[in-house]
C-alpha cells in the first residue's frame, strides 16, 4: 500500500510488514531398537499459529498497480489491513543401524575419552521418508471510506513436498544427564498450487474486478532438520529435554508472494514458486527410554 497524498506515492506497508514473531508446535517420536542393531522410528512436527498483520488508517492510501485503479476507490482508501498466516506440518518415518555404545572415562584407553564420569557415546545413521505440506493464506484488506466494510484481496497457497532422507544422530549418555543431536536432510518433489478469491469493491459487490484464480505447479525441494539437546534423567525411564531446533523448507510457494496488482487478462494466474522457509526455536519435552 501506498500515500496518495502527494504528487508521488510513498511506500506505506509491504510484505515484510507481516512478519510472523513466535509460534508454537508440537513434535512426537517413537522408536524401537531390534535385534542387529538395526532400529526404526516415526516421527511427527507442527508449527502452528505464525501470522503476522499490519494496519495504517487515514487516506488517501492507494493499492499499488493498474488493480489498485480498476477496483473503484482503492486508489483513495481510508485503511488497509493485511495479514499472513503460515502452518508447516512434517511427518517422517526412518530405519536406522545403531553403532555399539562406545564407553568413556577416566579407565579409558583413549586419551580423549578420559573425562570426569564414566559415559557411554552412540552414534545412528538413518535413512528414511519424510512429507512436509506448507499451508499458507495473504488477505489485503481495504476499507475504502469510513464506516464502509473491508474488502479482500485474498490468496491461499499450499505446498506439498514428499521424498527421501538421510540424516545422522548421535548421543552421549552419563549416569544422571544426556546431549543428543541429530541432522536430517530430505531432497523432494514439491507440488505447489495457488487460489485467489474474486476481487470486488464494496462500493459495487456485484462487479467482479477479477475473478477466482486458480494454478498449481510442480518444482524440486529441500528440507534440512537440526536439533541439539539437553536431557536430564528423572527416574527409571523418564528424562526432560531442552533443546534448540533449525528447520530450513526450500521450493515452497509463499502466500504474499502470489500477490499482483496488474490489471491484465492473465492477472493472478502465474505461480511465483522456488520460495524457502526457516525457522529456529527452543524445545522443551519430555522422553521415555526403555
Amino acid at each position: 500500500a501506498e500515500d496518495a497524498s502527494g504528487t508521488q506515492s510513498v511506500p506505506l506497508l509491504n510484505t515484510q510488514s507481516m512478519q510472523p514473531a513466535t509460534a508454537g508446535g508440537i513434535r512426537l517420536f517413537t522408536g524401537r531398537m531390534g535385534p542387529n542393531r538395526v532400529g526404526w522410528e516415526v516421527g511427527y512436527t507442527g508449527v502452528y499459529g505464525m501470522f503476522g498483520q499490519a494496519f495504517r488508517e487515514g487516506g488517501p492510501i492507494q493499492v499499488p498497480g493498474g488493480l489498485g485503479q480498476a477496483v473503484q476507490n482503492w486508489a483513495t482508501a481510508n485503511a488497509v489491513r493485511p495479514t499472513y498466516a503460515s502452518s508447516l506440518n512434517m511427518f517422517e518415518a526412518n530405519l536406522f543401524q545403531h553403532r555399539s555404545c562406545r564407553a568413556g572415562g577416566p579407565g579409558s584407553p583413549f586419551p580423549w575419552d578420559r573425562v570426569h564420569d564414566p559415559y557411554c557415546h552412540s552414534v545412528s545413521w538413518l535413512f528414511g521418508l519424510r512429507w512436509a505440506g506448507l499451508n499458507e493464506s495473504a488477505d489485503l484488506n481495504v476499507q475504502t471510506d469510513p464506516g464502509e466494510p473491508f474488502t479482500s484481496y485474498s490468496v491461499s497457497t499450499n505446498s506439498q513436498l514428499f521424498g527421501p532422507q538421510i540424516g545422522l544422530k548421535g548421543r552421549r549418555q552419563w549416569d544422571n544427564w544426556a546431549v543428543e543431536g541429530w541432522a536430517k536432510t530430505m531432497l523432494a518433489g514439491s507440488f505447489t498450487s495457488s487460489t485467489a478469491d474474486p476481487i470486488f469493491s464494496s462500493v459495487s459487490p456485484t462487479s467482479i474486478i477479477r475473478p477466482a484464480r486458480a494454478t498449481s505447479d510442480v518444482d524440486v525441494g529441500f528440507v534440512a532438520d537440526l536439533n541439539y539437546s539437553l536431557s536430564r534423567r528423572l527416574g527409571e525411564h523418564w528424562w526432560l529435554r531442552l533443546g534448540y531446533n533449525l528447520i530450513w523448507v526450500t521450493g515452497v510457494a509463499l502466500a504474499p508472494n502470489q500477490f499482483d496488482f496488474t490489471d491484465t487478462a492473465t492477472s493472478g494466474t502465474n505461480l511465483i514458486g522456488g520460495s524457502s522457509v526457516f525457522l529456529h526455536g527452543a524445545n522443551l519435552g519430555l522422553e521415555a527410554r526403555w
